[in-house]
């Protein structure tokens, strides 16, 4: 019966590859649906997740036995070699393993060619080799089937993985057996689900973007993201002039919203100054003749403005610079060179006791004159991936520099992640007294992270802008996504989808709380 069974498999496996050339790229079936605490990693249907094999076989095809176990048109197919530990491995997933919200439970379908066949599935980091804080973990389990499909489960919890550095995972299929030519189907890979955002201290306002994209309003009609605030205390004009970036068909450019100080309400309606953009793209020719795609205004104490942006030109393989304006009033820009001052854009530059602060990430220089960029001065003010959860271990960026009513420190809010250098899904704090020297928050609650599937801002977060006001702290922010179902939100920019704004808050001594203030 058995030989009979391998027989039929392998005639199965022979029709299923002679169609795999015919197989879409995609399916009209409707995504699978996961258990509490997973989220699909790959059905196979609508997302994939490659396998490779330095000497197995491995391929999606149709499924040669839909049942009520699974269902689906397609799944993946891979025969055993003949060696005792042969095995298939991804390579570095989409994004690492976080184990913040969900226990480090894994699930898998597989239909066995026999049943009491020993399956193991394997946890690594994305990097050949082991680690002290990454060792390879493993978990067997046993087929009760043979023929058909069944779901296995994988438990890792007794092992309290590292979050975010698990990024691959490794099947030996006939583990220790010395089978050759039996197929192993496998299909609906479940990862533990790394939605933070009930765990975030900071809570969206609405589940919609605090400011949408505007066909009426040119220059913003195709995105608007976060920028930078100026309080009416340090604003020539006595309101509060929030500087965005906004996106039209042809350029990104910077507006200004305000709002009148006697009135003012951060959830509230920003009024759209009528000459927008205040900072406008050069000629065709120029740096930023383009785009401009910065936003860091630099009040003066006199209330005069310097203005940093970042800027490219129209030639699409031009590269990024750093622009450098004024403005007496904070409306009026007026550029101070027609060329880039650096290669490097700074993400925030603060003005204190006659010295620029300019801030690059995890890099900061210190300027005596604000346009006068010395890179033999670079200071290293913060570490990547020796934030909570090693979330920050791939990028720290968008830096933002800020005080609080009757607290004596500096406060940094930046993006970060583990997985992309510009796709980031969390932010946090460090903390400085002298705009120098920095320390990471160690709260291992999220400060803030991605909205959740189907909501607009699923994808990437960027640009955090903090402001304090009647005792509590609003944070915008730039978000990537659309509503509803995406194949792959860990793609970087996936499409369609825009840059949208929102708004978050939370209070304040919560906040110092969170900081171990």
């Amino acid at each position: 019966m058995m030989q009979k069974y391998h027989k039929l498999a392998l005639i199965a496996l022979t029709l299923c590859l002679a169609m795999c050339a015919k197989i879409p790229a995609g399916s009209s079936n409707p995504p699978s649906q996961s258990g509490a605490g997973l989220v699909m990693l790959c059905d196979y249907e609508e997302t994939t997740v490659e396998f490779q094999s330095q000497t197995l076989y491995c391929a999606r095809v149709y499924n040669p036995h839909k049942d009520a176990v699974n269902p689906s048109t397609f799944c993946m197919v891979s025969q055993t070699g003949g060696g005792a530990w042969e095995n298939i491995y991804t390579g570095a997933l989409p994004r690492a393993l976080d184990f913040t919200a969900s226990a480090p439970v894994f699930k898998i379908k597989v239909m066995a060619p026999a049943k009491g066949l020993r399956m193991i599935f394997s946890i690594k980091r994305a990097k050949s080799g082991e680690s002290a804080e990454c060792p390879t973990l493993k978990r067997e389990a046993v087929t009760q089937k043979g023929g058909e499909w069944e779901e296995m489960t994988f438990d890792f919890s007794a092992d309290s993985p590292g979050n975010n550095i698990y990024r691959k995972i490794v099947l030996y299929f006939d583990a220790g057996g010395t089978s050759s030519g039996e197929s192993w189907f496998f299909d609906d890979i479940e990862v533990p689900d790394d939605d933070l955002t009930a765990l975030n201290l900071f809570q969206c306002i609405s589940d919609k973007p605090f400011i949408d994209l505007d066909e009426a309003v040119y220059w913003r009609s195709k995105s608007i993201t976060s920028g930078r605030i100026v309080p009416p205390d340090k604003s020539a004009t006595g309101k509060w002039c929030w500087y965005v970036r906004g996106s039209s068909e042809a350029h990104q450019t910077i507006g200004l919203l305000t709002q009148d100080e006697a009135n003012f309400d951060p959830a509230g309606k920003w009024k759209d100054y009528p000459m927008n953009p205040v900072l406008d793209v050069g000629q065709a020719e120029d740096f930023d003749g383009w785009r401009i795609l910065g936003v860091c205004p630099v009040p003066m104490p006199d209330k005069s403005m310097y203005f940093y942006y970042k800027a490219r030109p129209y030639n699409q393989g031009g590269t990024f610079g750093t622009g450098f304006a004024s403005s007496a009033d904070g409306i009026h820009f007026k550029k101070l060179t027609d060329h880039s001052i650096s290669d490097r854009n700074p993400s925030d530059v603060v003005y204190h006791e006659g010295k620029f602060y300019y801030y690059m990430g995890v890099w900061l220089l210190i300027l005596d004159e604000p346009d006068v960029v010395d890179w033999s001065r670079q200071i290293r003010t913060l570490n990547t991936g020796d934030g909570p959860a090693n979330f920050d271990s791939a990028c720290i960026f968008g830096n933002r520099v800020f005080r609080l009513d009757g607290v004596d420190k500096w406060f940094m809010v930046y993006h970060g992640d583990a997985s992309h250098s510009d796709f980031p899904h969390r932010f946090h704090i460090a903390l400085s007294d002298d705009l120098v020297h920095w320390t990471k928050v160690q709260n291992t609650q999220p400060l803030f992270s991605r909205g959740p599937r189907g909501r607009w801002d699923q994808g990437g977060i960027w640009a955090p802008e903090i402001i304090e006001y009647n005792g509590k702290l609003y944070m915008y922010y730039e978000g990537w996504g659309q509503e509803g179902h995406v194949a792959d939100r860990d793609k970087e920019y996936f499409r369609p989808a825009a840059s949208r704004t929102g708004l978050a808050v939370c209070d304040k001594q919560e906040f110092l709380s969170w900081c171990g203030l």
